[in-house]
């Protein structure tokens, strides 16, 4: 499953990738986020649970392909300050996948982002501030915007 929460107070986003997952379940959120542009613009949490895992699909073949539609979401949005990310990857088996999602980005690479990532949400503290991180571990005040399973 494939959840979007939003805290808006902290004007943050949690991105919950959990289970067995298919590409129609990423293409399908992809959908939803181009729809929504202020949910691409968002400071956003990616967390990996430990029980993930794809069902279906080459790994890296779809990581190609979402990469193609990530730059086509991001690339044209207005993001006057950079947009930050975490990925908190909680599966090792998960790591290959995520270090090949994140190779070559970073804040120049046209889509006004920085990265950080890590096996706990410790690593976040690179860039997100301590009342952030603290409100994605304690998991309230999050509203649900959207979920694909």
């Amino acid at each position: 499953m494939i959840t979007i929460a939003r805290h808006t107070p902290l004007s943050l986003h949690v991105v919950r990738l959990s289970g067995e997952l298919t590409a129609a379940q990423f293409f399908a959120a992809y959908a939803a986020i181009a729809r929504e542009p202020n949910w691409a613009r968002a400071d956003t949490f990616y967390i990996v649970d430990e029980d993930v895992r794809l069902k279906g699909s080459d790994g890296k073949a779809l990581l190609d392909q979402l990469q193609v539609i990530n730059r086509d979401v991001f690339k044209p949005l207005d993001v006057y300050v950079l947009r930050r990310a975490a990925w908190i990857c909680y599966a090792p088996r998960a790591w290959p996948f995520i270090e090949y999602w994140l190779s070559d980005r970073h804040s120049r690479d046209g889509l006004q982002s920085e990265f950080c990532g890590g096996a706990t949400l410790d690593a976040a503290r690179q860039l997100f501030e301590d009342a952030e991180v603290a409100a994605v571990a304690a998991g309230g005040d999050f509203e649900l915007l959207a979920a694909f399973d």
